[in-house]
């Protein structure tokens, strides 16, 4: 078994707290991903986790051993960096056969091991080749061949495609995705994209400023997120906000804005009273409509393919919304749009009144 658990965890580089009180337990094979903008620690924890960063506070258990103070190479991790770390004199195969050669392991045992995970990860035409020959998503599949060659419990992959173009990270990324359900071990990933952490979590831990904001599975932290920073981060496009008020009239609730005012099904969310509050409504959950709507002008559009982006002016702000390919109204136009009731969110204080699972 090799389940993680963080209790309490903490990280001070001298009166700086850069991570306080992280408890999270991660169950065995499981896929979770570290997500968050950059300082929000989630690399610190992951080298935490590795034992490259010193545990200020708190206690790491791999399995069923208390890690918080071992050596890296007691841990029973392997860990994937961003920048590969290959040994530029050296070949694919010994780059990837360097751990156990250094354990004097035998070499049959060695070229029969290093066969498996080269033949796994597609290497096979570039055993001879120096890194300085391959190209990024080459090398970067080396590096993940090195840290499977021992075995691990535990994958830690720290920002491993962040320095290949858009196309060979979406590819690598479904390898990655793919040698996870074949090898089955639990794995730890970091990552600023939310399109990786969507496309890979099993669950996804979203970090800001050290502090957990959200823990869930892409689908839970994309249709009810917690805080308002969740719903900002989650979503391209954006989440649209829009300022307003809660009123209560004879037909129930209503949210009311600078420019208009729509109806609120009181029982999708929690403690719904009357005031300030924010409307959050995803560009993708907009529609076109005629009755309780959203009215503005078309500032801008975007052609996406098979949707349109539009910008519109609605009052003094910026809303977007995505419609399909067929709707492209002309800049300048007047709009009307709503979203569906169950689409729409409200904040207030940051947090989301929105019910899970209504």
């Amino acid at each position: 078994m090799a389940k993680i658990i963080c209790s309490g965890i903490a990280k001070s580089y001298g009166n700086v707290e850069v991570v306080r009180d992280f408890n999270l337990d991660i169950e065995d094979k499981e896929f979770v991903v570290f997500l968050g903008p950059s300082g929000s620690g989630k690399s610190t924890i992951l080298r935490m986790i590795a034992g490259l960063e010193e545990i200020s506070g708190g206690v790491l258990k791999i399995g069923e051993k208390d890690v918080t103070h071992l050596p890296p190479k007691d841990r029973g991790v392997a860990m994937v960096f961003q920048n590969y770390a290959l040994y530029p004199h050296m070949n694919v195969y010994d780059n990837i056969a360097f751990g156990l050669k250094r354990l004097k392991m035998p070499a049959a045992e060695i070229k029969q091991k290093v066969d498996n995970v080269v033949e796994m990860l597609g290497l096979q035409a570039f055993l001879k080749q120096k890194p300085s020959q391959l190209s990024g998503g080459q090398q970067q599949r080396v590096a993940i061949g090195r840290a499977m060659i021992k075995t691990p419990e535990v994958f830690l992959f720290d920002e491993p495609l962040s320095n290949l173009d858009a196309k060979l990270r979406h590819a690598l990324r479904k390898e990655i995705h793919q040698l996870h359900k074949r090898i089955d071990t639990t794995t730890v990933y970091v990552t600023h994209d939310q399109s990786e952490a969507m496309a890979l979590a099993d669950r996804i831990v979203l970090l800001e400023s050290g502090n957990i904001e959200q823990v869930g599975s892409p689908t839970e932290i994309f249709n009810y997120p917690r805080t308002r920073f969740v719903a900002d981060f989650i979503g391209s496009p954006s989440m649209n906000f829009i300022e307003g008020q809660i009123v209560k009239t004879d037909n129930g609730y209503r949210f009311k804005g600078a420019d208009f005012d729509m109806a609120l099904d009181e029982s999708l969310y929690d403690d719904l009273q009357q005031g300030a509050v924010t409307l959050g409504i995803r560009p993708v959950h907009m529609q076109l409509s005629d009755d309780d709507a959203i009215n503005g002008e078309v500032i801008d559009l975007e052609y996406l393919g098979n949707e349109n982006s539009l910008t519109i002016k609605l009052g003094g702000q910026e809303i977007v919304a995505v419609l399909p390919e067929g709707i492209s109204p002309k800049v300048g136009a007047k709009i009307s749009l709503t979203a569906p009731q169950d689409k729409l969110h409200l904040f207030v204080n940051d947090v989301n009144l929105y019910r899970v699972g209504a």
